[in-house]
């Protein structure tokens, strides 16, 4: 389906099933942030925060995000904005696409 988001800009969503489909045909491993990321049942469209490379590159990325997150909250414990930086997480979690997806009821 293609539609015109609030930007102005046209983006096609595929159904899920073909997104995965399309996923799985490549060796890169899909990782997807719990807590940013959603399942939208009325369209049933996901919204995705993630990461989307080589399972080493996932992995570094992933530690190296924990530990960034972790600095930044220490240094600014008594700054109320950096909640907002930080979405409110400090140690964001990191699942694949299917844990996500299951824990969301999307895919039956």
């Amino acid at each position: 389906e293609d539609t015109t988001i609030g930007s102005g800009k046209t983006v096609r969503y595929l159904k899920l099933n073909d997104f995965l489909e399309e996923v799985k045909s490549h060796k890169e491993e899909l990782y997807v942030k719990k807590t940013t990321s959603r399942f939208i049942p009325e369209t049933n469209r996901v919204w995705l925060d993630c990461l989307f490379a080589e399972e080493t590159l996932c992995s570094k990325f992933i530690a190296l995000d924990k530990k960034l997150r972790g600095d930044i909250a220490k240094r600014l414990s008594s700054c109320k904005k950096a909640e907002t930086f930080l979405n409110k997480e400090t140690a964001a979690e990191w699942v694949s696409i299917h844990e996500f997806l299951d824990a969301n009821r999307a895919v039956k």
